[in-house]
């Protein structure tokens, strides 16, 4: 949970580039949607930069505590007991405590422009109220879609095949709408 997420994702759009692909989106889950708007709004070279994000179920600040299910995982991975229950019990690996953040997608909202960006966030979320998409999309300002799905909770719950099919919609749309980038 910390800074070398968005160097895995760039590596991910940098090899589909390599490949040929003239369009490359990303979507990330909860802390993975965090981590995928950073990508998006940090890595803007010509080899790095997505043409469309899609972020589902995320905080849109670091170390958010709103809940008691994000209360009881910040124990487990900021205290030595916690770490050695994420490891043996839940068979959790974690990286070695950093002081080294990515900054809060919050911050990064008005620099994702024009990339368009789709926030997908379920009513029933018990790790996020719905407040942080309605703050991630008031930050960027007018080019962020939401969606606030009714009987959906946390990403982790599943994604809901329709859902799922219309946002792979999105996606595609989305990304079609960008002008092509030529890659070598």
């Amino acid at each position: 949970m910390g800074a070398h997420e968005v160097a895995d994702v760039a590596a991910a759009v940098e090899w589909a580039r390599r490949q040929g692909y003239a369009r490359v989106a990303t979507v990330g889950f909860s802390f993975g949607a965090a981590v995928a708007l950073c990508h998006a709004a940090l890595r803007r070279g010509p080899d790095e930069r997505v043409d469309a994000v899609a972020a589902v179920s995320t905080p849109s600040r670091s170390f958010v505590r709103d809940t008691p299910v994000m209360r009881a995982l910040h124990v487990l991975v900021e205290t030595l007991p916690g770490r050695l229950v994420a490891r043996t019990v839940f068979k959790v690996r974690l990286a070695p405590p950093t002081e080294t953040l990515p900054p809060a997608p919050l911050e990064l909202m008005s620099a994702l422009a024009p990339t368009p960006v789709l926030l997908v966030h379920g009513l029933d979320d018990h790790y996020f109220p719905v407040e942080h998409p309605l703050a991630l999309a008031a930050a960027a300002d007018g080019h962020a879609t939401v969606w606030l799905e009714t009987g959906f909770a946390h990403a982790e719950n599943r994604l809901p095949v329709p859902l799922a099919d219309r946002l792979g919609r999105w996606l595609v749309q989305a990304a079609a709408a960008e002008p092509p980038r030529v890659h070598p």
